[in-house]
């Protein structure tokens, strides 16, 4: 009797801990913050990942002063197209420009793309 109690206690804990294990598009909802070459400040919001990976939310540059909403398509000075695939997130502007990042807990690093070929490092934290 005290062994099935035993298995009974574990078996809670492990279930409990899978329901609290965060997905990477769980881990990516919110604001994230950092500094690139182009924008200096920066600001990246995401408000919803997709069941195909699509993020929805903004990127806000400082220096141009604009923000740019995110999703599945880049349309120039709109928007930018932005896709989740496992942990790694790219975001594309119509320009050429966007990112490379990694998602790696509260961090998202890789590379800023400023036109072909010019990668800058970059990195954000998710505030």
């Amino acid at each position: 009797m005290r062994g099935l109690a035993h298995i009974s206690a574990l078996l809670s804990v492990v279930i409990a801990f899978g329901a609290l294990a965060q997905t990477p598009a769980d881990q990516l909802r919110g604001t994230w913050i950092g500094d690139t070459p182009a924008c200096g400040s920066a600001k990246l919001n995401v408000a919803s990942v997709d069941a195909s990976g699509v993020v929805r939310g903004s990127f806000e540059c400082t220096k141009r002063n604009s923000v740019l909403s995110l999703g599945d398509k880049a349309e120039f000075n709109k928007s930018m197209a932005a896709k989740l695939r496992g942990q790694n997130l790219d975001i594309e502007g119509a320009n050429g420009t966007g990112f490379q990042l990694v998602l790696q807990g509260k961090q998202l690093t890789g590379s800023g793309l400023n036109g072909p070929g010019v990668k800058n490092p970059v990195a954000f934290s998710k505030q």
